[in-house]
């Protein structure tokens, strides 16, 4: 019997021990969170249930500074598996708005507690992530129920819009390694005491939102409570979290600075070692064009000539040699000034035939002028170059001598051949006159396609493959822009462009049309989780093209010179007005002067001045022409039309939501998603 008693004694100090090692850990407040069930610890583990986020807490108070202080309590449940020492929490320190918009938040962790006892924390640093490590490595705990709570500051993390701010923010994150039973959220705006609704809510409040589940989802396992907080309705699993969206008007944070996009220049300087890689493809694009430019133009040791003017015609140097020197092509109008020129030379005449209107059967038919091109005798011949001859021959071939060139006429075959033939022997001085840069701007474009190769190796293949699809828009409105660049080169140089007005609109249009096109299209593709590394490195190498396009010379050193000589006349002609001849020629070579000049006025766009001026001396002084029977712009213009409607080819057709501001990057009202906004990141054990 004494026996028996010992092991009922023994058994009961046992079980008194056995409870008294369980009881500390299972102490939890249970009224630290009305309206929350938590079971005690036996029921638990009788259930096998693993670790898991029991609470999850946040209260926002934004202040006046546009910065937030934010209060997290964590209760969770540790079974000594993962939750050895503690937990940590994730966040992440750039945010990429839907937009394509890129900021980078600061963080500032105030105090971090443990079952309301401070706790040792540490911090890492790491892929644009913040990381709080919280417990000691040297210290266990047992299994239990704890309360965490971190309690930081984080700033830069909000939008402004044209009439509102809005806070799209990742109350959870994404990244948790447990299921969370419960979420609650609640945003308290500067002096929002005075004006509370009588259920609590902040009546400043535009909108409130909130989406759950995993990243890009929009679940609605939440509710938003009358005071304007939220609370989820179901447990979450791992990888799923809370997002939400409050928009307000803009003068609560009037005082706020304007949340300031992420730098490109701070990512060039101190870019991630994982996406540096990106930048790879613009440093090639500059190693490339500074080894051309030594082979190409270093080398070639290249001068400008200076400019001045020029009153008289070089030898050698014919109106469609200037003009090939200033346009880099042979156009219309450098057609019409060597035909032109031959008139000058008195090698043809130019007859106008007038005919007046006649009355015929079907009713009275218009008046019109026929213009028709002699060949004259040889007597003049000596004037003429090789070129000229060639061209005469090709315009009177065999015994022909008489040519209409009558702009409402047929083609003229010996027009177009000759248009040919004098644009095939300027293309052969090409490589002697003109840089060729198109082959070093494919290289350029070719290594800028390497920034969405590498990122298509190295990160995400569908953000690589769109970047491919939307490249031809990018591409075609920056050769629109290389274009107008051109345009504006050379009208600024040649006055009288014979590129028209239309189709400069038509070029603004479609460069103002496809590049927002294309990057709309490239963010929508990409979606919001767009790095700014590989915008910029894209970007950058783009930009390096078309700067290498702008300042690149075109011309050759014996292409300068003659270049010099074309502005040099230019200066001359174009102050026709100031009769700056009249002290340089005497009255008897003024006329020859006029007109050996004006075929090389019509090539450099300032035809217009001296024909008009040629006339007013002409009539001042009674005189007249003995090669043009007008020298007024307006025949000119007539001949020039003829010559190139005449010589022109079949296949040629050408001659010489609110008014405030896009919300795009809003996460309200239905256009964002759980995973979305500022904030976020996760968390585990360790």
């Amino acid at each position: 019997m004494a026996r028996w008693r010992d092991a009922q004694r023994w058994c009961g100090w046992l079980v008194l021990l056995w409870w008294s090692a369980l009881a500390p850990a299972s102490a939890v407040d249970h009224e630290f969170y009305p309206g929350v069930s938590v079971a005690s610890d036996a029921s638990l583990y009788q259930r096998g249930m693993g670790e898991r986020i029991l609470l999850f807490d946040s209260q926002a108070h934004f202040q006046l500074d546009g910065s937030m202080l934010v209060d997290e309590t964590i209760q969770v449940q540790s079974n000594g598996e993962q939750m050895k020492r503690g937990i940590f929490r994730t966040f992440p320190l750039v945010w990429h708005r839907q937009d394509g918009s890129t900021f980078r938040l600061q963080y500032q962790i105030k105090q971090v507690l443990r079952d309301g006892v401070p706790e040792h924390y540490s911090l890492e640093q790491a892929h644009e992530e913040l990381k709080v490590l919280i417990g000691s490595a040297d210290r266990l705990l047992p299994p239990g129920i704890y309360r965490y709570r971190l309690h930081y500051q984080v700033s830069n993390h909000f939008s402004r819009f044209p009439d509102w701010d809005e806070l799209y923010w990742n109350v959870t994150g994404n990244g948790w390694r447990y299921p969370i039973d419960k979420v609650r959220f609640r945003l308290y705006l500067p002096e929002q005491d005075a004006f509370l609704t009588p259920d609590g809510k902040d009546s400043r409040l535009r909108s409130v939102d909130v989406y759950t589940g995993s990243l890009g989802e929009k679940g609605h396992h939440a509710r938003i409570l009358a005071a304007g907080n939220i609370e989820t309705t179901a447990p979450l699993g791992i990888g799923e979290g809370v997002t939400v969206a409050y928009t307000w008007p803009r003068s609560i944070l009037a005082s706020a600075p304007a949340p300031q996009e992420d730098s490109l220049l701070g990512h060039v300087l101190s870019p991630t070692l994982k996406r540096g890689v990106l930048w790879f493809p613009p440093f090639l694009i500059v190693a490339y064009y500074l080894l051309w430019w030594r082979k190409h133009i270093a080398a070639s040791r290249l001068t400008k000539p200076a400019v001045v003017p020029l009153y008289s015609v070089p030898d050698g140097i014919s109106p469609g040699y200037v003009r090939y020197l200033c346009q880099r092509t042979y156009d219309n109008v450098a057609f019409s000034s060597d035909v032109l020129d031959l008139i000058a030379k008195r090698a043809i005449e130019l007859t106008k035939i007038k005919h007046k209107p006649r009355k015929t059967r079907s009713g009275m038919t218009p008046g019109r002028e026929e213009q028709w091109l002699t060949r004259l005798s040889d007597h003049g011949s000596e004037k003429l170059t090789s070129e000229d001859k060639q061209l005469l021959s090709t315009l009177f071939p065999g015994k022909t001598k008489k040519l209409d060139i009558t702009e409402t006429s047929m083609r003229s075959v010996p027009m177009q051949k000759a248009r040919k033939a004098q644009e095939a022997h300027y293309e052969k001085t090409h490589p002697t006159l003109f840089l060729s840069i198109a082959g070093a701007v494919k290289v350029g474009v070719a290594l800028s396609l390497l920034v969405p190769v590498l990122y298509g190796l190295f990160f995400n293949l569908w953000t690589a493959v769109s970047s491919v699809i939307c490249m031809p828009f990018l591409l075609f409105s920056t050769m629109l822009c290389l274009q107008l660049l051109k345009y504006a080169r050379y009208s600024a140089l040649l006055k009288n462009s014979e590129k028209s007005k239309a189709l400069l609109f038509l070029a603004v249009a479609g460069f103002l049309f496809t590049l927002p096109f294309g990057l709309a299209l490239f963010r929508l593709l990409t979606s919001s989780q767009l790095p700014d590394d590989y915008q910029g490195a894209l970007s950058v190498s783009l930009l390096l093209c078309l700067g290498f396009f702008c300042i690149v010379p075109r011309h050759t050193q014996k292409g300068l010179n003659g270049l010099a000589v074309a502005k040099g006349m230019i200066l001359y002609l174009r102050a026709a007005e100031e009769r700056r001849y009249e002290t340089l020629y005497p009255p008897d070579k003024l006329v020859e002067h006029f007109e050996r000049m004006l075929p090389y006025a019509l090539a450099l766009g300032v035809g217009e001045t001296w024909a008009n001026t040629f006339a007013q001396y002409l009539k001042h002084h009674q005189m007249v022409s003995g090669v043009f029977s007008s020298t007024q712009w307006d025949g000119l213009s007539q001949f020039n039309s003829a010559c190139s409607s005449s010589s022109r080819t079949v296949s040629n057709t050408g001659s010489g939501r609110g008014g405030g501001g896009s919300s795009s990057g809003s996460g309200s009202s239905g256009r964002g998603s759980s995973g979305g906004g500022s904030g976020g990141g996760g968390g585990g054990g360790w």
